[in-house]
């Protein structure tokens, strides 16, 4: 197989959005390349596919378990232009070239036991200023703030809350009809998972004290991204509503 290295190492470096995204599955199927990453923690989850026609030649060789996605990528950025890809007795090749690199493979089940078995229903499109506006508010505060980010959404009205113990910044958004739902998040991991975020079409699946689920959609580049975050371990409390957007 061959594809462009910057094709690869963008789709790479869109999918491990926190330096904890290290174990992973690639899985070469019929129509594109799938993979399934979780961070060491458990709080994210991220599902990323790019379809075949991205690459100038395709093989579908099935799975590849990959132990850390940090190290393929900067196997991939020291490559050139047009990077080859092989795998044979439980080893990926990476060449380009006289260069080559060649990666162990893990076990491909690991991952697979801890796919995320949840039903998002509650979908809410949203613009990609309104992601940028979040991303600015969360810069704001520094990281020994350790602020929250509260979203509420309401028939067709989304509030998002960046906030510490003192100061708070609110985002307001028109989207597309939703149900009643809030649930509050960490900072850090939603801000790097946003800000890997493209200019494809994006959705957010919001519920109450419950993972959000934040898919993009690029037809131009073949990419379809789903990230699924848990939400913060203490639940909402609905008395305190009106104060977090006050």
């Amino acid at each position: 197989m061959k594809i462009e290295r910057n094709i690869f190492s963008d789709f790479l470096r869109k999918v491990q959005f926190s330096p904890s995204i290290q174990e992973a599955t690639l899985n070469f199927t019929e129509d594109c390349l799938r993979c399934k990453l979780w961070d060491s923690s458990l709080v994210a989850y991220v599902i990323a596919e790019i379809d075949k026609k991205m690459f100038k030649e395709y093989k579908p060789i099935g799975l590849v378990g990959i132990r850390d996605i940090g190290l393929l990528k900067r196997h991939v950025d020291s490559l050139g232009k047009i990077v080859t890809i092989n795998t044979k007795d439980g080893f990926l090749f990476l060449s380009e070239g006289g260069k080559k690199r060649i990666i162990k493979s893990a076990d491909e089940t690991f991952i697979d036991e801890k796919e995320v078995k949840i039903e998002f229903k509650n979908a809410i499109k949203v613009d990609k200023s309104l992601i940028d506006s979040i991303i600015k508010g969360c810069a704001l505060f520094k990281d020994e703030d350790c602020p929250k980010v509260d979203f509420k959404s309401d028939n067709g009205t989304l509030v998002v809350t960046i906030y510490d113990d003192i100061d708070k910044v609110i985002e307001s958004a028109q989207v597309s009809l939703c149900e009643k739902a809030h649930s509050e998040f960490s900072r850090d991991f939603l801000s790097k998972i946003f800000k890997s975020l493209g200019d494809g079409e994006i959705t957010l699946f919001l519920h109450t004290d419950a993972p959000m689920k934040i898919t993009e959609v690029n037809k131009e580049c073949g990419l379809n991204t789903e990230f699924v975050l848990a939400p913060m371990v203490n639940p909402v409390d609905d008395k305190e509503e009106d104060k977090n957007v006050e």
